[in-house]
Formats: C-alpha cells, structure tokens, sequence
C-alpha cells in the first residue's frame, strides 16, 4: 500500500489555515479554533497554563502567586516588578 502525501499535507494547511483565526478579536471562535489544534501539529501543549479570563487561569495565577512567583520575586533582581509587568500585559 502506496501512502499518499497529500491528504497529510492539505489537512496540515488546514490547521495552519484556521490558527490564524486566533488573531480572531471574537474569543470564543478564536479560542475554540486554536484549541482544537492537535499539540502534534503544533497546537498547545497539554501542560499549558489556563487562557486568561477564565476562572481556571485565576485559580492557576493563586497557586503562581503563592508559589513560583515568590521565589522568583526573592531570586531575581527586580523580580516582583518583572511579574506585575507581565501581568498587566493584556
């Protein structure tokens, strides 16, 4: 059995095609689009931290505030400043 590029190679344009509807300014349909995408193809990694204005992402950011980001803040010069810099990028 030949295996055929082709079909592999139009579904991948494809995907390519419909992530660029995540500069969608509609969240819902930009959001859902990208997130279908499977992680193989280039799409988010399982592990990745919650989209923001979601209450998973506000409970993520408790848990970095308690955790990660205090340490960060300890170890780095500047880096409670780093954070909130960051963190006001919308």
């Amino acid at each position: 059995m030949k295996l055929s590029a082709t079909k592999p190679a139009l579904v991948a344009i494809a995907c390519i095609m419909l992530s660029a509807c995540a500069t969608d300014p509609r969240p819902a349909v930009s959001g859902a689009v990208a997130d279908s995408v499977p992680t193989w193809l280039g799409g988010m990694p399982k592990d990745a931290p919650p989209r923001r204005g979601t209450p998973e992402y506000d409970a993520w950011v408790k848990i970095a505030q308690d955790s990660s980001y205090k340490q960060f803040a300890a170890e780095v010069p500047d880096g409670k400043k780093l954070i909130d810099e960051a963190l006001a990028v919308k």
